[in-house]
């Protein structure tokens, strides 16, 4: 009985040690390195632009169904009016 114990302790050890040896493959060569990227190409200049005459400009075009606006290309320069909105925002 004492060999047959020994002979499954013995097995289990072996196939627990199979187990645990990570299956990779190590000797496989080396994947191709990623292509280099694209050149940047050089961004328009900016554009300075009202931010509160813009910002009215989109809200009397604006559908369910209109384009996004690029605005990567914009300066915004801000007014100090207190008042630039009442017109959509119903102010005095």
């Amino acid at each position: 009985m004492k060999s047959h114990a020994r002979l499954s302790l013995l097995l289990t050890v072996a196939l627990a040690v199979t187990a645990c040896s990570g299956g990779s493959n190590n000797s496989s060569p080396n994947p191709a390195p990623a292509p280099a990227p694209p050149p940047a190409t050089t961004p328009p200049p900016a554009v300075d632009t009202v931010f509160s005459t813009f910002v009215l400009g989109l809200i009397g075009q604006t559908s369910e169904t209109s384009t996004p606006v690029d605005i990567n290309s914009t300066n915004f320069t801000f007014s100090e009016d207190a008042n630039a909105f009442n017109s959509v925002l119903g102010g005095p």
